[in-house]
């Protein structure tokens, strides 16, 4: 039986090569944990087309910015509240191979999005015009947002990283003042203050390499994902991946048991590794299966 366990893994990788861009090189060479953490961070960086409301930051209701793009961000919270599709105002870079070079700088590989990594926070262009490759036209503003499944948190207007710094405080700050039981930002039971005071130039330096705590308005928060890993990756990414592997390997230890104990399957069942898709792209399980029946091992994304 442990021949099931590894067929479900073959299919696991299969599964990613075969949707996630990426070099051939890449995917043959990566081990199945890395593969599977680089899967989750791509995917991650879509949002899933569902309705939600739209929660507006008074920040963002009392900036001049908000008037100068008003056409564009109607639009925006309109698709937003339909449900309707919103990625084709994320950044191309979610377009190119996945599996960047390692030796690369975080912030310098096209594959990762520390912003979004790290604080949970999408950048779209504000443009209602298509361009080019299924993308809205470029725009020197974009619109910063944290998604949640029933939610929309529309934060603020700001530049691209060469205009701004998009490691700053004050875009942290907007979570907490604006929506703090919200789970945005995790507020600190134990800690009094920080330990040191990082300039916003400081924490962009750092971003990728030490995980930081903020301090607003006398109290110390951390990002709702726990920071990032040295390459960029959000932890919360990697201990998903990692207990996918755990789950794997526990089934591998004892295959038959588990399956005997699975409800409502006839003992003659045969069982096969696949993957399911109840909202293909956001949510997608490895397992196995035999004809109705589908027994979920770990989430893939």
């Amino acid at each position: 039986m442990t021949d099931l366990v590894e067929g479900l893994e073959s299919e696991i990788r299969r599964h990613i090569s075969r949707v996630m861009p990426a070099d051939h090189s890449y995917l043959e060479q990566g081990t199945l944990v890395e593969l599977m953490i680089d899967y989750r961070v791509w995917r991650g960086r879509f949002v899933r087309p569902t309705p939600r409301s739209v929660r507006v930051a008074a920040e963002l209701e009392q900036s001049p910015k908000r008037q100068a793009h008003v056409a564009a961000l109607t639009a925006i919270e309109q698709k937003i509240a339909a449900g309707e599709e919103i990625n084709s105002h994320l950044s191309t870079r979610v377009a190119q191979p996945v599996g960047g070079d390692p030796a690369k700088a975080p912030s310098e590989r096209a594959d990762r999005d520390l912003l979004l990594a790290e604080w949970g926070v999408h950048h779209l262009h504000l443009s209602t015009e298509m361009g080019k490759n299924r993308f809205t036209k470029r725009t020197r503003e974009v619109l910063f947002v944290v998604f949640r499944e029933a939610d929309a948190y529309l934060l603020g207007i700001y530049d691209h990283p060469s205009h701004d710094n998009w490691a700053a405080q004050e875009i942290f700050a907007v979570m907490v003042r604006n929506w703090p039981d919200e789970g945005l930002a995790v507020q600190s039971r134990t800690a009094v203050g920080p330990s040191q005071d990082f300039s916003d130039d400081e924490r962009l330096e750092l971003r990728g390499a030490v995980n930081l705590a903020l301090f607003i308005d006398g109290t110390v928060y951390f990002p709702a994902g726990f920071g990032l890993s040295l390459d960029g990756t959000p932890m919360r990414v990697v201990q998903a991946a990692q207990q996918v592997m755990w789950a794997l390997t526990e089934w591998k230890n004892d295959t038959l048991t588990r399956l005997r104990e699975v409800e409502s399957v006839p003992p003659d069942a045969h069982f096969r590794p696949a993957i399911a898709s109840p909202v293909p792209g956001f949510e997608e399980y490895a397992g196995f299966s035999s004809g109705s029946v589908f027994i979920p091992i770990g989430r893939l994304c």
